[in-house]
């Protein structure tokens, strides 16, 4: 904020009011959009769109409470203004004129800046990685099993490990697995043969290297 706004807190919390509210129209119309995050585009859906207008609006909150607490920094101490005659008149004229001078408690911002905003730039970050998007098609030849995988995303930035599964009730066996680095509609046919399918389940999982994915079954196939 220093350098891009030189210290300019309200020209710098106006911007973000007015990236909020652009976000905000945006999604009312249930689409998604095109951000910049540290130097590199990202590509919101509308559901990760929600997500981001709700981070946000988190940081905005901070950056509020970050602005004030310099603001502060910068107004003499209450010792100070309790010696200072106008005090007194202005109390008078706001109808107070008790002598008590209130103290009014604010979050503090450092220990905001420890917490939420640690989880807040994990969250922004996460919007930046390359997450797997796959197409995943199955049949079978000769007892053969052939497994189909499109990559409906971008490009991989490191390699993926295709694992396939022999399935047998709630246990898992894999056996065999290859990794590749996939282009934007790169699509790759993973063929097992009938002997390896001696459960007459298979299932196949797609596992990144470069993120860690919740494991699921990106497609599998049931012959008995």
């Amino acid at each position: 904020m220093s350098k891009a706004h030189n210290g300019d807190w309200a020209s710098y919390l106006a911007m973000l009011q007015q990236n909020v509210s652009r976000l905000q129209a945006i999604q009312m119309k249930g689409d998604g959009t095109m951000i910049n995050v540290r130097g590199s585009s990202v590509d919101l859906s509308p559901s990760e769109l929600i997500r981001f207008v709700y981070l946000s609006r988190q940081w905005m909150t901070i950056a509020l409470c970050l602005s004030g607490e310099q603001t502060m920094a910068s107004v003499p101490a209450l010792n100070d203004l309790a010696s200072d005659p106008a005090l007194d008149e202005f109390a008078t004229a706001a109808g107070g004129g008790d002598g008590i001078v209130h103290q009014f408690e604010v979050p503090d911002a450092r220990t905001l800046k420890e917490t939420a905003l640690g989880s807040l730039d994990s969250e922004v970050a996460s919007l930046s990685i390359n997450r797997v998007s796959v197409d995943v098609s199955t049949r079978c030849v000769a007892g053969d099993t052939i497994f189909t995988v499109k990559n409906t995303g971008a490009k991989w930035p490191k390699t993926g490990t295709f694992a396939i599964y022999r399935i047998d009730g709630p246990n898992r066996q894999m056996i065999c697995g290859r990794r590749l680095i996939l282009e934007p509609g790169e699509v790759r046919k993973f063929k097992i043969s009938e002997r390896q399918n001696l459960t007459g389940e298979l299932g196949i999982s797609v596992e990144p290297s470069w993120y860690k994915r919740p494991f699921k079954m990106d497609g599998g196939a049931s012959y008995k």
